[in-house]
């Protein structure tokens, strides 16, 4: 029974370990994602960057939107 303690002891530790860099990999990705899309908000005046994102999918498919657009508007004027 002790050694079952133990090993599941080392698992919990092992798996807090993998918490905490995905959650430190994590904050990174939604760090840069706000930068980005700040950064997007000012070059342009839509709507959709007038408010603080609070997903990361939010902010996401907010930028896709907004290059989607201005490529597409790109295209045509070519």
């Amino acid at each position: 029974m002790n050694s079952e303690l133990s090993q599941i002891n080392r698992d919990m530790i092992k798996l807090q370990d993998r918490f905490k860099r995905i959650k430190i990999v994590n904050d990174q990705i939604t760090n840069w994602s706000k930068r980005v899309y700040n950064k997007v908000g000012m070059l342009t005046e839509d709507q959709m960057f007038q408010e603080e994102p609070i997903y990361l999918t939010k902010m996401f498919e907010s930028i896709h939107a907004i290059v989607d657009r201005e490529l597409t508007a790109m295209k045509n004027r070519a």
